[in-house]
C-alpha cells in the first residue's frame, strides 16, 4: 500500500535546516534513484516540474519532498498529488547530512 495522496500541503517552516545537497530538487534526485519526471506531482496541474517541494500530510511522518512546479509550490490550500510518485525523505540529518558525513 503507498502513502495517500490526498491532503497534503507546503511546508513553510522559518529557519528549516537547508538541504546539503544545493538544492530540494538535487535531493530528490539523490534519494530516489530516478530520473526527475516531466511533470508536476500535483493531482491535476499540467505544468513542468522544476523545484523539489517541501510538502505535508498529517498521515505521514515527516516532511517529503516531491518535484513541483513553481506555481503549486507556492500553494497555500491543501492539494491532492498524483498516485505513483516518488517521495523522498526531507529530514536532512536522515538524508544529506548523514551521506556527507560517511564521505
Amino acid at each position: 500500500m503507498g502513502v495517500t495522496t490526498n491532503g497534503w500541503a507546503n511546508h513553510k517552516e522559518p529557519g528549516e535546516k537547508a538541504c546539503e545537497c544545493g538544492s530540494w530538487k538535487e535531493h530528490w534526485l539523490s534519494f530516489a534513484a530516478k530520473p526527475w519526471p516531466e511533470g508536476c506531482s500535483v493531482q491535476g496541474c499540467s505544468n513542468s516540474a522544476s523545484v523539489g517541494g517541501q510538502v505535508t500530510n498529517p498521515a505521514v511522518t515527516g516532511v517529503k519532498i516531491a518535484p513541483m512546479c513553481d506555481t503549486c509550490n507556492a500553494l497555500d490550500a491543501p492539494f491532492n498529488l498524483d498516485g505513483g510518485i516518488t517521495l523522498v525523505n526531507g529530514n536532512v540529518a536522515e538524508t544529506c547530512a548523514r551521506k556527507m558525513a560517511q564521505a
